[in-house]
């Protein structure tokens, strides 16, 4: 009994500290909004992203112009600090204990890609390493800084160091009045072009940018490194001397009582010098990496002097700047938030993206370091303060928060659905009859999931038809994914190498979705369609076909109704029928038939349909077919108004993600 009781007694003990632990770290504050915003993601309710509470910055600096300077290799690191007894940026480290100060400021991306910054600050993007800034809002329905300050009757000025090259944005395309390019002789040159551009008259924005700041550390071969690191320190010093004199006559110019000048940094160059130095203590890998994207943050007027301690990204500066600036109405769907709002407190939270495999989370003092590794994510946490590492499964929900994040950021930017989203509040619907869900159907902005949770989402609003694919394991077990390649580690963040991986059944069973959700497998897919039992599996098998509707047929003789086989080839078709489904779809994605061919033989055939591309569609096969009598499906539309357009042409159904 004694020996019970001791028991009881340590195992209580175990628990109130780890809550103490939780409630000292603020992680409480932190559970219960996430989780409520991810139950809404989850249900497809994506209003959370432009909604707003006024709090005690709201309109402060309404009707003023604003000019955001981006430094580039200006860093948190060089701040306060010195190398062999000189100050690094003596007049920036001033600076900052007379303004409004961030110094967990994180940029978004270290891809080194100058776009990735300048599309998270102006349109709140965050950044996705698969794609170029540029590419992720090419022809999208998107609004950003620029448009929100013209809407309210400024002038908007970029003065940027490249106005379009094949490699980055075309500023022009963008909505600024007027586009200039900086002097390329220096930043004595391009900040006294800025201050004649704040002198003009009248209310202006303006997103300004320093000449990048070359790292001798990056770019010398060999060669004493204390004088590579003198070499650095003396082009600091002068970025340093330049801003001192571009800022003292900001101050006294009649222009700074209506201009808000907010400098922030950034780094295009991998810059760790304050780490490598000899008079800096070495610090963890982790931190030396975070070293390289942690900026100051500087409100230089408008606000009291104050030290703001929360971890904010190059995301949240779009939310921020309409709420002081009064012009927080009828915004498109954004990805940070407000700095000063109460739910940027309680998800008090950045996430840094380097490559498709390595990003950090940091959460407040800790820092959570996340790569792709064989068979799935090693993840370690430690705690930004020197207390080394620190158990990362403590800190899941941020690690999950991120991931979500970035896929909702990227997939409804994608898809094209904020000005949709901006309009409507919701993801507008086609009727549920009219619907296949490709691959389950969209949640959190991600497609081709086949999860289950994205069949719970689909279903929960009203759809029936669920497409979902199928692949084999290499010990023929049938398991839903589209492919390894891509799939594998997008969602579970295993390894693929090009022509050689391929899982069994049980290293896929052990993968973790990075997302929190549900992978799938024939047995669970099954039994999924038997507890709703109105709703429709139409397989698309990547692989051999008959060896999986074989498996298919036998776990699930009695769903063979709602079970629709889909067909890539006429001779599937008899073989197909011969295993007891009653209804066939023709798909025509891997066939090369010509329309006649295709039209003989669906009319010859009792097919519950023929799916096909837009492009086949338009075409004219689909109206020969429709013609004929013969029910068609059109492959994979997300608009709406393209569907309407199918649909009154005589489609059936078509394939969506999001409709």
């Amino acid at each position: 009994m004694r020996k019970k009781l001791l028991t009881l007694f340590i195992a209580l003990l175990l628990a109130a500290n780890n809550f103490i632990y939780i409630k000292a770290d603020g992680y409480g504050d932190f559970v219960n909004p996430v989780k409520s915003e991810m139950a809404r993601v989850d249900k497809g309710d994506y209003a959370f992203l432009m909604e707003h509470k006024d709090n005690e910055v709201s309109g402060v600096f309404k009707d003023k112009s604003l000019v955001v300077l981006e430094v580039d290799g200006l860093l948190t690191s060089a701040i306060r600090r010195k190398y062999n007894n000189i100050e690094l940026a003596p007049f920036v480290s001033s600076l900052v204990s007379g303004a409004a100060y961030f110094n967990n400021y994180f940029l978004g991306s270290a891809s080194k890609d100058p776009d990735d910054i300048t599309l998270s600050t102006l349109y709140s993007i965050m950044p996705n390493q698969k794609y170029p800034g540029f590419k992720q809002i090419y022809n999208k329905n998107i609004k950003g800084l620029q448009n929100y300050f013209n809407d309210a009757g400024y002038t908007t000025i970029a003065q940027r160091n490249f106005v379009y090259s094949e490699e980055y944005v075309n500023y022009m395309t963008l909505g600024f009045d007027k586009v200039l390019i900086n002097d390329k002789s220096g930043n004595k040159t391009i900040l006294n072009a800025l201050q004649k551009q704040i002198e003009e008259p009248g209310k202006k924005f303006i997103y300004a940018e320093t000449r990048p700041l070359d790292n001798p550390m990056t770019v010398f071969q060999g060669g004493n490194l204390d004088e590579e690191r003198t070499l650095f320190v003396q082009k600091l010093r002068e970025l340093d001397n330049n801003l001192k004199e571009f800022v003292t006559t900001f101050k006294n110019s009649p222009r700074a009582k209506d201009t808000i000048l907010l400098i922030v940094g950034k780094n295009n160059v991998n810059n760790d010098f304050a780490n490598k130095s000899k008079t800096v203590e070495t610090v963890l890998t982790t931190e030396k990496k975070l070293a390289e994207v942690n900026c100051p943050l500087i409100i230089v007027n408008g606000l009291n002097t104050k030290n703001y301690l929360g971890t904010v990204g190059s995301v949240d500066i779009l939310p921020t700047l309409l709420n002081m600036f009064g012009l927080y109405e009828n915004v498109y769907p954004m990805f940070g938030k407000d700095m000063f709002s109460k739910e940027k407190k309680d998800m008090d939270m950045a996430t840094v993206q380097y490559d498709m495999n390595n990003r950090i989370a940091i959460y407040k003092s800790i820092a959570i370091d996340i790569k792709n590794a064989d068979g799935g994510l090693k993840i370690d946490a430690y705690n930004r303060n020197g207390l080394g590492y620190v158990d990362a499964s403590a800190y899941e929900l941020v690690t999950r928060k991120s991931f979500r994040d970035s896929e909702l950021s990227y997939g409804l930017v994608f898809m094209n659905k904020l000005q949709e989203l901006a309009e409507n509040k919701k993801i507008l619907k086609l009727e549920n009859d009219k619907t296949i869900m490709h691959a389950g159907g969209e949640i959190c902005g991600m497609t081709y999931t086949n999860m289950k949770e994205a069949l719970d989402k689909n279903y929960n609003i009203g759809k029936r038809y669920f497409e979902m694919d199928f692949m084999m394991t290499t010990d023929g077990h049938p398991i839903n994914i589209h492919s390894w390649e891509g799939f594998v580690t997008k969602f579970y963040g295993a390894k693929y190498i090009e022509g050689e991986t391929n899982y069994q059944k049980a290293e896929y069973d052990n993968m973790k979705s990075r997302h929190g959700y549900t992978q799938m497998d024939m047995e669970k897919t099954i039994e999924w369609f038997r507890n709703y039992k109105d709703a429709y599996l139409i397989t698309d098998v990547k692989g051999e076909n008959l060896p999986v509707l074989e498996k298919i047929a036998k776990t699930a003789p009695d769903l063979k109704e709602r079970i629709i086989p889909q067909i890539y080839k006429f001779d599937q078709y008899e073989k197909v029928k011969e295993l007891g489904f009653k209804n066939i779809i023709l798909t025509l994605y891997m066939s090369n038939y010509s329309a006649d061919e295709i039209a003989d033989f669906a009319s010859s055939r009792s097919l519950y349909g023929v799916t096909m591309s837009l492009s086949k569609f338009e075409k004219g096969l689909g109206k020969k077919l429709i013609q004929n009598g013969v029910p068609v499906f059109v492959h994979t539309i997300n608009r709406q108004s393209l569907a309407n357009q199918v649909l009154k042409m005589g489609a059936k159904r078509v394939y969506t993600d999001t409709l």
